[in-house]
């Protein structure tokens, strides 16, 4: 999760006053045990989409006084050529996208990482450098400041959505062994040199099942419209629609004219139904080309939604608040993170500015 701390300079100054301060730095040290920090995710979805896949991150807690980024070397991702003859510098059409590679400081590249299912099915992780992988899912973050006497609520919103990929590194089944299924019991094991086991469990969810036929042929960007799906066995659940544009080098323009194309909202399974409600911008422009809606309904795992969605709020670290804590987990023990799963279903429909 990512935690913010949201107070101004001037604040800082009332709390911290000038005369009391040291203008000397001073260098503070951590001097504790380490633990394995986990991210784990069983992706269903890769029984159907050879792009989604199941993985687990391993990395270790960090002292206060390291990087938390090490520099490997530099890739080039692609020419991008400029949108209009005002943005051109000299003679070029455009110009190289260089991207530069850090790896995490906190990085376990020599853990043992072992997943069993409850017929006693093992599979051995291996760990995979530079990856590319989809990720399906969103985090939120909290946060919380006080003015005044009063403490005002933030509630940010990190995306990551199903048409980018990140570069990771991350340990995941490369033996093609590995095929999660509904409703199955795993669990997780990672043995690193000098750090304590950390196991984990969780219990996968069902497939969602959006039914098709009840959503109407052709979406309006500003009409509001219903998706049901069968029921399910599965209290928890994420609702996405996502404009998908083709790549051209007006992509971002268009995006913006669709207003980032982007919606999304916690759903309870149970309830069966969902109304998703038009959204107005600024940006919008009703002169523009139709274009194709994904409308995604993610299933989740209690660990999954424990971490997410309700950690984010009862759950995270905020200097500007008392009583919190320095750590979560959510399905694992030995160690911080969470080890959770997912599965979806999704229709496409044309949508309408």
């Amino acid at each position: 999760m990512f935690s913010k701390v949201i107070i101004s300079f001037y604040f800082l100054i009332l709390l911290f006053p000038l005369g009391c301060t040291n203008s000397n730095w001073e260098n503070i040290d951590s001097n504790y045990d380490h633990l394995l920090n986990v991210i784990g995710i069983i992706n269903l979805d890769e029984i159907n989409d050879g792009t989604s896949e199941s993985f687990i991150g391993v990395y270790r807690t960090t002292n206060l006084d390291e990087k938390s980024q090490i520099f490997v070397s530099v890739d080039t991702l692609g020419y991008e050529y400029y949108e209009s003859e005002n943005d051109k510098e000299g003679d070029e059409d455009g110009f190289w996208v260089i991207d530069s590679i850090f790896v995490p400081a906190a990085l376990i590249d020599d853990a043992i990482v072992i997943i069993t299912d409850e017929q006693g099915n093992s599979t051995t992780f291996s760990f995979v450098e530079f990856e590319y992988i989809n990720f399906d899912t969103t985090l939120f973050d909290t946060s919380y400041f006080e003015f005044g006497g009063t403490i005002f609520t933030v509630i940010d919103t990190f995306d990551i959505d199903t048409t980018f990929s990140t570069r990771v590194n991350i340990y995941k089944d490369t033996s093609g062994q590995f095929i999660p299924i509904p409703n199955m019991n795993y669990k997780l094991s990672i043995n690193a040199p000098d750090y304590d086991l950390v196991s984990g469990s969780l219990l996968t969810p069902e497939f969602p099942i959006i039914n098709d036929s009840l959503v109407i042929d052709t979406l309006s960007f500003l009409n509001e419209y219903e998706v049901s799906w069968q029921n399910s066995n599965v209290k928890y659940g994420f609702f996405v629609e996502q404009i998908l544009i083709e790549s051209n080098i007006d992509y971002f323009s268009i995006l913006e004219k669709w207003c980032y194309g982007y919606k999304s909202s916690v759903v309870e399974l149970s309830e069966n139904t969902h109304t998703v409600y038009p959204i107005y911008c600024d940006e919008h422009v009703s002169n523009i080309e139709p274009q194709t809606a994904l409308i995604k309904l993610m299933a989740m795992d209690e660990n999954y939604y424990d971490y997410f969605i309700r950690g984010a709020s009862e759950d995270y670290t905020n200097i500007t608040v008392p009583n919190t804590t320095k750590g979560r987990s959510s399905g694992i023990e030995g160690g911080f993170g969470f080890f959770g799963a997912i599965a979806s279903d999704q229709i496409l429909r044309p949508i309408l500015p």
